[in-house]
């Protein structure tokens, strides 16, 4: 299993912008063959901060998502 977690810093005036983004991608990559997970997070202290953690079954499954 690989498991991959992304730290996001945005800009207060891109917050939305990058929200809305990251959360049309859940449904889609989580669709895809080979991913467990596919989620998007917030630090409820620092609201410019996002996280996204992708599981994936194997390093084949992440490199065709890629």
């Amino acid at each position: 299993m690989i498991v991959i977690r992304t730290k996001m810093n945005v800009l207060s005036e891109k917050r939305l912008e990058v929200l809305q983004t990251l959360r049309s991608l859940v449904g889609p990559v989580g669709r895809e063959a080979g991913c467990n997970c596919y989620g998007v997070y917030y630090d409820t202290n620092d609201e410019k901060c996002f996280i996204l953690i992708e599981e994936w079954e194997s390093q084949e499954d992440l490199v065709r998502h890629i």
